[in-house]
């Protein structure tokens, strides 16, 4: 919890304007299209999967069945709700803004599922080494200035298994 008690880390400066551009639109909401949250996003998903044939194979979101996951950027909490089906022994989410969080929260409430879900920033992950046997990760690293830091801090966090960035 931050001074404020809004659950919302502090990040720098330099990632307050990226937090910025994706709290206002979160990746793939333009494919969410239809009347109702749920119709929204699972427009949003089919509209994922279809652009990224190649997710599914890449992620292999059976493997996380009984094991602790962390996604690091769940965004619109497609994937996440993927990792949550496969009833791992604990399932953890992070993302830069608290959008991504709340809509990845909605929408695993709409599956009768959940999650650990935190705002944090990928450098700075608030988890002890070895926390995870599978940290996942798609589309977010590349975003950061240096990727080094993430991708040293997601290996760390998962000391057990096997890192997917």
């Amino acid at each position: 919890m931050t001074a404020a008690g809004n659950g919302v880390r502090p990040v720098p400066a330099e990632l307050g304007q990226v937090r910025a551009f994706w709290q206002a639109r979160a990746c793939g909401e333009v494919y969410a299209q239809g009347e109702s949250l749920r119709e929204r996003l699972e427009a949003q998903a089919r509209a994922r999967y279809a652009l990224e044939p190649y997710l599914r194979p890449f992620a292999r979101f059976e493997d996380g069945c009984g094991l602790d996951v962390l996604e690091i950027g769940v965004g619109m909490g497609a994937d996440h709700l993927e990792w949550a089906r496969q009833r791992p022994r604990t399932l953890t989410g992070v993302d830069l803004t608290p959008h991504a969080v709340e809509l990845t929260r909605a929408r695993l409430a709409l599956d009768e599922r959940s999650s650990r879900l935190v705002v944090t920033d990928a450098e700075r992950l608030p988890f002890r080494d070895a926390s995870f046997d599978l940290v996942y990760s798609w589309g977010v690293i590349h975003h950061s200035r240096t990727p080094r830091p993430p991708c040293a801090r997601s290996s760390a966090c998962c000391g057990r298994g096997a890192a997917r960035v």
